[in-house]
């Protein structure tokens, strides 16, 4: 038997969000209530496509208009949203996981960011959420960078190799960042090469969606609410690769539909019965 942590329960939205500080604060009573609502404790998770398109920017904003507007899921039809995140993002986001009582996985920009960017992003990252800061992530579903990110032939070698720089300028300037990987959707050959080679990751993560794309005439309630072989089959892999690398893990993304979800489906009561 596993038994479930306490904090089991978790949250992912895109790191967009960011760009609205005002959306997770301490003063955002009504979404303050409904996270604890699902518990005292919990994983929030910020990544996504947009995570790997923002840019830092180590700067204080005031507020605006759009303060603590909710931003839409990334649906991957149109163009990735390019959001500036900053130090006042970061100082919110720490009393809103205060209020909450939830520790958070904090997505940096793999896909067009530099070792430099995100070592100074890392640095106050780490300085001011502390122990609310489970783990940082270098990049989302680097597996499938190939598709616009970088070129046809992008493997493992070539995310590693990028990673391990990335890490290394974080480490640098900040050697208690803890971090997390692969963020992988369904190459768990990765998680298992990254958990053998990785050095100073203290959290293996991937991704799993039950259905997808929306246009697919199955991805409806009948087979969400169905036995999954397949995912039974990936736990099992995961398990046997985390035992291995005595490393804890997260299913840091998932859903029931990519691409943005289903109407009818992931807006149903019976995508509440799957999550659940």
């Amino acid at each position: 038997r596993i038994p479930l942590p306490a904090d089991y329960t978790g949250l992912s939205y895109e790191s967009a969000q960011l760009a609205n500080p005002g959306y997770f604060s301490r003063s955002n009573t009504e979404l303050v209530m409904l996270v604890r609502q699902l518990g005292s404790k919990g994983v929030l998770r910020l990544g996504g496509s947009t995570s790997d398109y923002d840019t830092w920017k180590p700067e204080q904003i005031a507020r605006n208009a759009s303060w603590s507007e909710p931003v839409n899921p990334d649906n991957g039809q149109g163009a990735t949203v390019r959001a500036e995140v900053t130090e006042t993002a970061i100082d919110e986001l720490r009393g809103f996981l205060d209020a909450t009582g939830w520790t958070v996985i904090y997505g940096i920009d793999l896909g067009h960011g530099s070792p430099e960017s995100a070592a100074d992003e890392a640095a106050y990252v780490v300085k001011k959420l502390g122990p609310t800061l489970m783990a940082l992530q270098i990049g989302n579903e680097p597996d499938l960078f190939v598709k616009d990110i970088r070129k046809p032939n992008y493997g493992y070698a070539d995310y590693f190799q990028e990673w391990q720089s990335f890490a290394a300028a974080i480490h640098r300037r900040t050697p208690e960042a803890p971090l997390a990987g692969p963020d992988i959707t369904e190459q768990l050959d990765w998680v298992e090469q990254f958990a053998k080679q990785a050095t100073g990751i203290s959290l293996l993560t991937s991704h799993y969606y039950a259905e997808g794309p929306p246009e697919s005439p199955d991805a409806d309630i009948d087979h969400l609410l169905a036995p999954s072989p397949d995912l039974r089959a990936q736990m099992d892999r995961l398990v046997s690769i985390v035992k291995s690398a005595k490393l804890p893990y997260r299913m840091a993304e998932g859903n029931s539909c990519y691409n943005g979800g289903k109407p009818g489906v992931s807006d149903s009561f019976a995508s509440a019965l799957w999550g659940a």
